[in-house]
Order: structure tokens, then C-alpha cells, then sequence
């Protein structure tokens, strides 16, 4: 309804099995907003860990083109994102991206930028997007934040932090925490906020077709 009634410029990543049970739901995310594909490419603990390792590159091209083609296929959208389940990403993910043709790489991974990141593999740009604000896992279901006007603080600190650093606000909701009924309006409050503040809300595409040029 937020969507429908504002036309905010968004973007849908979605589990692939998710979408295999889901197919109606599906159909109609895809009239909404962009589409990207949660994608389980292996698990690491840190970028420090050293015991457990991302899958291989077989693998991981196997995993993405399985999720995309899932996807485009139940929804009838064009899949153009990668978002890896457990935040990291190896050069056989940008190598996935690269040949399945995807445009977008989304990850949890904390960096020092608070900027996009263009990496060309296979003559083909691929727009990096790091984390660079806190989301609703940590705000909802870290913090415990169950109340409207916490939350909205707490969104409004990391928007004011970005603003002065002059970077990208990510804003990243899940279905389970921000999106329910009982704390959606917070997210109109939180658009409105920004507007305020003179942000440029863009799709991933608007961003990429500016950050090119």
C-alpha cells in the first residue's frame, strides 16, 4: 500500500524458494520496483574467518543463475541484482555477476565508503553497494526498538551521519521487522525525513545511470 500510494523508487530482493511458493505475491512485487535475487553463496563469520570459505566458482554460478531464472520466470520481471545471504562476496561471486549478466552487487560487507564502488569484470560494470546504515535487523530485532519514535530516531541519527559524510543512504527493510503492519508508517515518516533533508531518492538503475557518467 506504502508503495502503491507513494511510488517510491524501490528494490525487491527476494529468495528464490521463497518465490517458488509464492508465485502470486511474485507477480505482483514485480509491478512495484526492481527485482534482485537473495542468493546463499556460502558462509563466512568474518571477513577475518578463516576457517570457513565461500562455495567455489561453479557453484556460486550455479546458485545465481538458478536464482534468477527462477525468479524472472514466476514473475515475469527482469532480475538485475545480486544480494548474497550472508553479506560476503569473492571474486567467483563477481564472476557470477558478471556472467549471468546482473548489473548490482548489494551486501552487508562494512567498508570505509559510503559511496558505490564500479569493478568491471569481463568487460561488464558491476555497481558495488555496501552497507552504510543500520536496518532493521539491528534496530528491530538487535535493539529491540518496538517502538515507533525509537526507531525513527534511530534511522534519522544514521541518515544525518550519511548526509555529512556525503555519501549513499542505503535504506534496507525485511518483511519480518519494518514491514509489518505495526511499523510500516515508520518508513513513510523516514522518506518524508529525508526529503527534508535534500537527498536525491533514486532506483538502482537512476543511481547507476548517474554514477557512470
Amino acid at each position: 500500500k506504502v508503495l502503491k500510494n507513494k511510488h517510491y523508487p524501490t528494490s525487491f530482493f527476494v529468495d528464490p524458494y521463497i518465490a517458488i511458493n509464492n508465485p502470486k505475491i511474485m507477480k505482483n512485487v514485480a509491478k512495484f520496483g526492481d527485482l534482485g535475487v537473495v542468493v546463499d553463496i556460502g558462509f563466512k563469520e568474518s571477513a577475518e574467518d578463516s576457517v570457513n570459505q565461500l562455495d567455489d566458482k561453479l557453484v556460486q554460478l550455479a546458485s545465481v543463475q538458478f536464482a534468477k531464472d527462477t525468479v524472472e520466470a514466476i514473475s515475469g520481471g527482469r532480475v538485475r541484482s545480486l544480494m548474497p545471504l550472508y553479506g560476503f562476496y569473492d571474486e567467483n561471486t563477481l564472476q557470477a555477476i558478471s556472467k549471468t549478466n546482473l548489473e548490482f552487487l548489494v551486501t552487508d560487507s562494512l567498508t570505509d565508503r559510503s559511496v558505490p564502488r564500479v569493478i568491471i569484470r569481463n568487460e561488464k560494470p558491476i555497481l558495488l553497494i555496501t552497507k552504510t546504515a543500520r536496518d532493521d535487523n539491528e534496530i528491530v530485532g538487535r535493539y529491540g526498538l518496538t517502538e515507533p519514535a525509537f526507531q525513527e530516531y534511530t534511522y534519522e541519527e544514521d541518515v544525518d551521519r550519511v548526509l555529512f559524510e556525503g555519501g549513499l543512504y542505503v535504506l534496507k527493510v525485511h518483511t519480518r521487522y519494518q514491514l509489518q503492519p505495526s511499523y510500516v508508517k515508520v518508513i513513510d515518516h523516514l522518506i518524508n525525513y529525508i526529503r527534508q533533508k535534500d537527498y536525491w531518492i533514486v532506483s538502482l538503475d537512476e543511481l547507476k545511470q548517474w554514477w557512470l557518467r
